[in-house]
C-alpha cells in the first residue's frame, strides 16, 4: 500500500480553449464584466473564464458557473460554447474526484464535437476521456482514446498538444507496466518542449519520467529528475508544479527510508496543496506522511495524519484512499499495542476492499474501473429495449392474425388459391422472423440471468472467502508458537486465495458483457500482469491500435485464455526467464497471439510428457486454430497462436 505517486496529468492543458486566456485578471473583475455584458457569446466566454479561475479554489462555485454557461449556450444555440461548458463541467468533476460524472460530461463534449465536425474539440475530448479512464484503471480504453486524440492532433499539426498527448500515452503505458514504451512517449514529449524552450513543459516531462522510474524502483534516478524539475519550477513560481515536485520527492525519499528528507518535502507539498485547495492531493499527502511516521515508529503522529486523510477522502468519496487510511491506522494501532482498534481498522479496510471489488475494481491496478452510475443507466436502457422488443413481437403477431383473416374473407375462386399460396409463404416468413425475435429476447433474458448469477457469486461467495482469509490471518498472528496450527491455517488461507482466483475466472466467463474480442484481450493482459507480478519477470505488452467490435463464442474465449495460462505456467516453472513479451495482432481476418520469453529455450524446458503441449494443441484444434512453439530470435522460446476471426466469432 501507499503507492501514491503524483504524475502530471495534462488534462487541463488540453482542456484550455480560446476562452481561457493567459492573463491574471481577478475573479472580481470577471464578475463585474459579466454583470455589465448582455451579449450571449461574450457572457458564455466570461463564465468559462470564471470556471477556470475558481476550479481549484472553489470548485462548487466553478460548477455553478459552468452550468450557467451550458444553459446560456443551449438557449442561444451557441454550439462551440456548449462544448466549452461540457468540458468545464467534466474538469470540475475530475478535480472533485467524481470520475463517473467527469466521464459522462467529457463524452457529451465529444458528441458535440462530432456533431459539429470540430476537430480541435475531438482532440481535447478524446484526450480528457483517456485521462479519466486512466484513473478508472481501464488502460485499454485509456490508450484507445489517447491514440484517437493523437490522430486528430497530427491532422491539425498542433505540436504542443501532440506533446501533451504523448505524455498522456506515456501514462497509459505506465499503467500497463510497459515502462519502455512509457519512457519513449515521454521522451517524444520532452523533445517538443525542449525545441520550444518551454520550461514549464520540460519540468512536467521530468516529473512524468521520474514517476515511471519510481515504479521501476530506480529511486536514485527518479530523485535526480525530480530535483531537475524542481530547479525549473522554482523560478517560474508555479505552485502546481512545485506541489508535484515536493510530493514526489517526499514519496521517493520515503521509499529510500530517508525519513527526515521525506517529511521535509511532503510537508512542503502539503502546504502548497492547501493553498491550491486540491483535496485529492491533500488526502494522498496525508497518507504518505502517516506512512513515514509509521516507518519511524511514531505511531501517535501517524494516526493524526491517517485520520485527516480519512476525513478528506470521505469528503471526496475516494474509496481507495479511505482503504489505505484504514490500513495505515491498523498498523499504527498495532505498534501502540491497541489490538482491538487495530482489528477494527483492518476490518474497515477489508470491507472497503471487498466493496471496491463489488463495483468492478480488480485488485490495486484496476482502481475504480466500473462507474456505478453509468452501469445503472446502461442496465435501464437494456431493460427498456428488451421490453420494447417483446411488445413489438406481440403487435406483429396480432397484425399477422388480422392480415390472415382479411385474406380469407376477401379471396374467391382461383384468386383465393393464389392468395392462399402467397399468404402461406408470407406467414411462414413472418413466423421465422417472429421466432428469431423470440430467440433474441430469450437470449437477452439468459444473459441477464448469467449476469445476476455472476454478481450473486461475487457478492456472497467472494465476501465469504475474503472473510475466511481475513479471519485465518488474524488467527495465524496469534498462533506463532504453535507451528502445526499455523501450518493448517496457512493451508486454509492458501486454499481460500486459490478459490477466490478461480471464482474470478468463473465470474468473468459468466458475465455476458465479456464476450467481445476487446474484453478477451483486456482479460489476458490483466491476468498476465497479475500472474507475473509475484515473480521477478518483466511483462511487455503490445496491443493493436484498434480492435474490431467482434462478439466471440464462449468456447473460443475460454480455450484461448487457457492456452495463455498454460504457457505462462510453463514459463514460470521451467524457463527461468526475466522478461516476457505478450503481442496481439489483428490482420487479414487473423487473430494472432504471441508469448515470447528470454529463458533457457524450448529444448531445455519443454514438457517431455507432453501433457501441457498436448492440451494446448487440443484447445487450438477445437477452435480451428494452430499453436506453434519455436526458438525465439534472441534466445528463449516463442509460443504463437493463430486463428481465423470467422472461426471464433459468434454467429
Amino acid at each position: 500500500m501507499g503507492k501514491k505517486a503524483f504524475p502530471l496529468l495534462l488534462l487541463f492543458l488540453l482542456s484550455l480553449l480560446p476562452a481561457q486566456s493567459q492573463n491574471n485578471r481577478h475573479t472580481d473583475s470577471l464578475v463585474g464584466l459579466l454583470q455589465t455584458t448582455h451579449t450571449d457569446t461574450v457572457r458564455a466566454k466570461l463564465l468559462n473564464e470564471l470556471v477556470w479561475e475558481l476550479i481549484y479554489t472553489n470548485p462548487a462555485q466553478a460548477e455553478n458557473y459552468a452550468k450557467e454557461e451550458r444553459e446560456l449556450c443551449e438557449k442561444a444555440g451557441f454550439k462551440r460554447g456548449l462544448f466549452d461548458s461540457y468540458t468545464a463541467l467534466g474538469s470540475v468533476r475530475y478535480v472533485q474526484s467524481d470520475l463517473a460524472a467527469a466521464l459522462e460530461y467529457h463524452k457529451q463534449a465529444l458528441a458535440c464535437s462530432r456533431q459539429n465536425n470540430y476537430l480541435k474539440g475531438l482532440m481535447i475530448a478524446n484526450s480528457n476521456i483517456g485521462v479519466v479512464y486512466k484513473d478508472l484503471g481501464n488502460h485499454l480504453l485509456e490508450t484507445h482514446y489517447c491514440l484517437a486524440a493523437m490522430k486528430t492532433a497530427e491532422t491539425l499539426g498542433d505540436s504542443m498538444r501532440m506533446s501533451a498527448i504523448y505524455s498522456n500515452l506515456g501514462l497509459a503505458y505506465q499503467g500497463q507496466k510497459s515502462y519502455e514504451q512509457a519512457l519513449a512517449f515521454n521522451e517524444k514529449a520532452l523533445a517538443i518542449r525542449e525545441k520550444r524552450h518551454d520550461q514549464r513543459g520540460i519540468a512536467a516531462c521530468y516529473i512524468n519520467i521520474a514517476s515511471i522510474l519510481t515504479d521501476q524502483n530506480k529511486l536514485s534516478e527518479a530523485v535526480d529528475y525530480q530535483l531537475k524539475a524542481l530547479t525549473l519550477a522554482t523560478p517560474l513560481q508555479d505552485n502546481y508544479l512545485l506541489a508535484k515536485c515536493y510530493s514526489n520527492l517526499g514519496l521517493s525519499y520515503k521509499k529510500l527510508n530517508q525519513n527526515e528528507l521525506a517529511l521535509q518535502n511532503l510537508e512542503k507539498g502539503l502546504a502548497i496543496n492547501t493553498q491550491l485547495g486540491s483535496k485529492a492531493s491533500l488526502a494522498a499527502l496525508e497518507i504518505n506522511l502517516g506512512e513515514v511516521y509509521n516507518q519511524m515508529q511514531e505511531s501517535t503522529k501517524a494516526l493524526l495524519h491517517f485520520e485527516k486523510a480519512l476525513q478528506v477522502s470521505k469528503e471526496i468519496g475516494h474509496k481507495k484512499w479511505q482503504m489505505e487510511s484504514y490500513a495505515g491506522m491498523s498498523n499504527a494501532y498495532e505498534h501502540l499495542k491497541e489490538l482491538p482498534k487495530a482489528h477494527a481498522a483492518y476490518y474497515q479496510f477489508a470491507e472497503l476492499r471487498d466493496s471496491m471489488g463489488n463495483e468492478g475494481y480488480n485488485k490495486e491496478i484496476a482502481n475504480m474501473r466500473v462507474v456505478y452510475e453509468v452501469e445503472k443507466k446502461e442496465s435501464e436502457i437494456a431493460l427498456l429495449k428488451q421490453q420494447e422488443e417483446i411488445k413489438s413481437l406481440q403487435i406483429h403477431e396480432q397484425h399477422a392474425v388480422l392480415q390472415k383473416r382479411k385474406v380469407l374473407l376477401g379471396a374467391s375462386g382461383v384468386l383465393i388459391v393464389s392468395l392462399l399460396l402467397t399468404g402461406y409463404f408470407y406467414f411462414s416468413r413472418q413466423k421465422i422472423t417472429a421466432l428469431q425475435k423470440q430467440e433474441r429476447a430469450v437470449r437477452l433474458a439468459e444473459e441477464s440471468e448469467r449476469l445476476r448469477m455472476a454478481k450473486d457469486i461475487h457478492d456472497d461467495l467472494g465476501s465469504g472467502l475474503s472473510k475466511i482469509k481475513f479471519m485465518t490471518e488474524l488467527v495465524s498472528s496469534k498462533s506463532e508458537n504453535n507451528p502445526e496450527v499455523k501450518a493448517g491455517i496457512r493451508s486454509i488461507s492458501e486454499t481460500s486465495t486459490s478459490l477466490v482466483e478461480n471464482m474470478r475466472d468463473l465470474i468473468w466467463a459468466l458475465n455476458p458483457e465479456n464476450n467481445k474480442l476487446e474484453h478477451l484481450i483486456a482479460r489476458i493482459r490483466e491476468y498476465s500482469s497479475d500472474y507475473l507480478n509475484d515473480f521477478p519477470v518483466q511483462l511487455i505488452v503490445n496491443l493493436p491500435i484498434s480492435i474490431p467490435d467482434k462478439e466471440l463464442t464462449k468456447e473460443a474465449s475460454r480455450n484461448i485464455f487457457f492456452i495463455v495460462k498454460e504457457t505462462l505456467q510453463n514459463i514460470v516453472k521451467h524457463a527461468q526467464a526475466s522478461r516476457v513479451t505478450l503481442v496481439f495482432e489483428l490482420q487479414h481476418n487473423q487473430f494472432k497471439l504471441s508469448l515470447t520469453d528470454n529463458g533457457k529455450g524450448y529444448s531445455a524446458h519443454a514438457n517431455t510428457p507432453g501433457n501441457g503441449l498436448r492440451n494446448m494443441q487440443q484447445r487450438a484444434t477445437v477452435i480451428n486454430g494452430q499453436v506453434e512453439i519455436v526458438a525465439a530470435e534472441k534466445g528463449g522460446t516463442a509460443v504463437h497462436l493463430c486463428v481465423r476471426l470467422t472461426a471464433i466469432e459468434k454467429a
